[in-house]
């Protein structure tokens, strides 16, 4: 926190990101229970994919889950749930890294709800993040920025 925004190379996105990945790393189940998101990032393309198909909404993201509780590994995805520091309520995000390479995206910020996702209405999001944009789009517009 500089005073007036947050900076994002301090949450997840940090030198060891910027790394090229070892590998192709590590399977998506094994990370359930850790709160090590990073072998994730690190597999190939994502980060890319995330900057490209976020855009300028992808330092939200990075900020919004640098504070999170362990990976859960669900209906062949793996997702990451978390908030900005101290924003609990107004800052969050989910981000959903499914096995067949499909990724999910959401994220609270500004009260505004932001999905990024090949599914183009809330029926179709994998059951776990459903609840959560329900939650968060309770009288706030929500913003699809689809996905490429």
């Amino acid at each position: 926190w500089t005073g007036s925004e947050w900076l994002a190379k301090e949450t997840i996105e940090g030198p060891a990101l910027r790394q090229p990945a070892k590998g192709s790393g590590r399977n998506l189940r094994q990370l359930a229970g850790t709160y090590d998101l990073l072998p994730a990032l690190q597999a190939a393309g994502m980060r890319a994919r995330l900057k490209k198909g976020l855009g300028i909404h992808y330092p939200i993201l990075l900020r919004n889950l640098s504070v999170r509780g362990p990976l859960v590994f669900e209906d062949g995805c793996l997702i990451a749930e978390g908030l900005a520091p101290h924003s609990g309520g107004t800052e969050e995000a989910v981000l959903v890294i499914c096995s067949s390479g499909a990724l999910h995206i959401a994220a609270l910020t500004n009260e505004t709800v932001i999905v990024h996702s090949p599914a183009t209405v809330v029926a179709n999001l994998p059951a776990a993040i459903r609840p959560i944009i329900e939650r968060w789009s309770d009288g706030r517009p929500a913003q699809w920025i689809g996905a490429n």
